[in-house]
């Protein structure tokens, strides 16, 4: 599996306070991200907000990945997956020759593992979203 500064995409879902759901894109190689409130038919509630990154942030990033061992947490890729759906975060890389995704529910060892990537993806963009376990 290619290293934390080979990681370009991360899509990361967390719910809301009911039926409603916040999906986090973050592209790590153009440096924006880009959140989205949904309903429970999946339509856009409100405007996307969306914002640039400096590169130095997008770096330490990359490093506070690393430091959580997100890609140490147990994934399946694309052709393993039955259903896109109830996968709270996905991810892939640059330069990735196949071009894979990868489905991940957390650190199954620590059940706090998305609740600690919410705090460090809220804290790095300066936005909250979504409720947390």
């Amino acid at each position: 599996m290619p290293a934390y500064d080979q990681l370009d995409f991360l899509l990361f879902s967390r719910p809301g306070s009911g039926d409603d759901l916040y999906d986090l894109y973050l592209d790590l190689g153009q440096r924006h991200y880009h959140l989205e409130h949904l309903d429970a038919e999946m339509e856009v509630m409100e405007d996307p907000l969306e914002g640039n990154l400096r590169r130095s942030r997008v770096n330490k990033l990359r490093l506070d990945f690393e430091k959580l061992g997100l890609l140490d947490w147990p994934y399946q890729k694309l052709d393993e997956v039955s259903a896109r759906g109830d996968w709270p975060l996905i991810y892939n890389f640059v330069d990735d020759l196949d071009d894979e995704e990868y489905y991940c529910m957390g650190d199954l060892n620590d059940p706090s593992s998305l609740d600690k990537l919410h705090r460090l993806l809220e804290e790095h963009l300066g936005i909250t979203f979504g409720l947390r376990g």
